[in-house]
């Protein structure tokens, strides 16, 4: 950890420091090996496969009084993967999780419920509280630590329990790297939409600024971009952090709220069985002719996402 490494946050103590400080680090690192060894008597995961369904690792343990997350897909470009031969990569340190059982001090000089009224009266703009429809109340505070890498503290309460997360600042998946090359997906498409209205984060497509001028023109294909600079697939931090927005896309691409992007592009241009079983959208190529009809159903059902959830 380096000297004075967050000596700007008060009250924070050493020991949350230098955990704050491992987050973000691969696996094979020997400092976060040797914190592993101390905490847990093993080494991290130092490989996880392409399985899709074993992307990440805990480790925690009923004497240690924190967990660790390994990851290997970090949806932060900040953190790309490191592979490890060819079917396998190296995981990051995504997040360290503590509750109750952790006693050294997280902000000023304090840990656990007595956080609540401390943070409330020192840094309000942080803190936010609501009861949810259930019932269940809900306490929850995040601040930024390390600007330049990504790092931060996330607290919250429910039923009056107090945890807490280091860790990576993340987007959300909107498709996965495994589907966004196929154009049936939407998520070329998507992108398009977003792009001509004003939508897409352009600071993640750096070195792609002529092709997005091109697209916005509809003198290239989107599937172009797609190809060149979403190999780890598309989030919604590329998407600008316009209202509603980035919770809209995530809802679309996942069929929440009774609204799904696949069920539209069925509906517009047939469906067929996919590779899965599955059926798909029956969807090969992404001309600009089909722009106009396709985007004002996305249009509409913005709106009408927006007017149910309004704020």
């Amino acid at each position: 950890m380096p000297a004075g490494y967050l000596d700007h946050i008060e009250g924070m103590g050493e020991r949350l420091k230098m955990l704050c400080s491992m987050v973000g680090r691969t696996a094979d690192d020997p400092a976060l090996c040797a914190l592993a060894e101390a905490t847990f008597g093993k080494a991290p995961p130092q490989s996880i496969g392409n399985a899709k369904h074993d992307d990440t690792v805990w480790m925690s343990a009923k004497q240690a009084d924190v967990e660790l997350l390994f990851s290997r897909m970090v949806v932060n470009r900040s953190y790309p993967p490191k592979p490890v031969g060819k079917k396998a990569i190296c995981p990051v340190l995504q997040h360290v999780g503590f509750g109750s059982a952790y006693r050294d001090p997280v902000l000023f000089g304090v840990h656990g419920d007595a956080l609540w009224d401390a943070v409330a009266a020192r840094m309000p703009e942080h803190y936010s509280e609501k009861t949810h429809e259930n019932g269940i109340f809900e306490k929850r505070f995040t601040l930024m630590l390390d600007p330049g890498r990504d790092i931060e503290l996330l607290l919250w309460s429910y039923h009056g329990r107090t945890n807490g997360r280091v860790q990576i600042v993340q987007g959300r998946e909107l498709t996965s790297f495994h589907f966004v090359k196929d154009i049936h997906s939407g998520a070329g498409l998507f992108v398009q939409w977003a792009l001509e209205r004003g939508w897409i984060e352009r600071s993640m497509f750096a070195g792609h600024e002529d092709l997005l001028d091109a697209m916005l023109r509809r003198q290239t294909r989107p599937s172009q971009l797609v190809a060149l600079a979403l190999e780890r697939g598309l989030w919604d931090t590329h998407l600008v952090n316009a209202p509603g927005l980035r919770q809209f896309a995530h809802t679309y691409f996942h069929h929440f709220d009774g609204i799904w992007l696949n069920t539209d592009l069925k509906t517009m241009f047939g469906k067929r069985e996919g590779r899965y079983g599955h059926d798909e959208p029956l969807l090969d190529d992404d001309p600009a002719t089909i722009y106009d009809a396709l985007f004002a159903v996305v249009d509409q059902q913005f709106a009408d996402w927006k007017a149910r959830h309004p704020g």
